[in-house]
């Protein structure tokens, strides 16, 4: 079926701690490489957007599990769509943890996740956003 992407958002059912997010990232990372699936999570005061990319089917089997995740509600896909090439090729499950103040002034800077999610053009504001992110690494 070709290279995919899949962008969601989410929001934890509790506020997770940093060794709880380790733990998930760990687990993520080591399931992903041997599905060759990447992507990136971003994580802010109990809300999630994930980017994933790779075969289509996988990431529908991937999906499928992630959807049925207890520690997360609200699940709402914003992107499904082929992809030409992979944004995060090196990265089994990228993650950046940053205090908003360190980084208000960085280029590729969002408060998306401090935000509602039912922002207009919410699809279009969270591809601008990851690929801001991809572009600033």
């Amino acid at each position: 079926m070709g290279l995919h992407q899949i962008i969601y958002v989410s929001s934890a059912c509790s506020l997770m701690r940093e060794h709880e997010l380790k733990g998930l990232l760990e687990q993520s990372r080591q399931c992903n490489a041997s599905k060759q699936i990447t992507g990136l999570l971003l994580y802010k005061e109990g809300n999630f957007m994930q980017l994933l990319e790779g075969d289509a089917a996988e990431l529908n089997r991937l999906m499928d599990r992630i959807k049925e995740d207890r520690r997360h509600f609200g699940l709402s896909v914003l992107v499904e769509q082929p992809a030409a090439d992979r944004l995060y090729p090196d990265w089994a499950m990228g993650y950046l943890s940053h205090k908003p103040e360190a980084v208000k002034g960085l280029p590729g800077y969002s408060d998306f996740l401090m935000r509602s999610a039912k922002a207009v053009n919410l699809k279009d504001r969270c591809s601008r956003m990851l690929r801001s992110f991809q572009r600033s690494m």
